[in-house]
């Protein structure tokens, strides 16, 4: 969702790899190995990692993702479901075509 919304998209490193740090939640003083991006979890998880390319790929390629003010968002972006049973999508016109966006963060299929 992160990747698709307005703003600066910020992802922590290993994020996209499923990186952990072992229950750390505050690793700014620990060793480098609770810290370094763990390659072998990069490999393990290249699926993952390739969407996140793609998703990096499909922001540059579409300025309607990085809007820098809020009449240019208010003109281009429509929501269609604010997230009512779970579903978030939103209607993006991007110079006279449309593009949908939606989530669906139940644990189910939704119609």
């Amino acid at each position: 969702m992160v990747m698709l919304a307005q703003g600066i998209p910020f992802i922590h490193a290993g994020q996209e790899s499923l990186g952990t740090k072992g229950g750390n939640d505050n690793s700014y003083n620990s060793a480098v190995e609770v810290n370094e991006i763990n390659w072998e979890r990069v490999k393990q998880n290249k699926d993952l990692v390739d969407y996140f390319k793609q998703l990096v790929n499909l922001r540059k390629g579409q300025s309607v993702f990085r809007q820098n003010d809020y009449a240019s968002i208010a003109r281009t972006i429509k929501v269609l479901s604010s997230g009512t049973n779970g579903i978030f999508a939103f209607e993006y016109d991007t110079k006279g075509q449309k593009m949908y966006v939606a989530f669906n963060v139940n644990d189910k299929i939704a119609k």
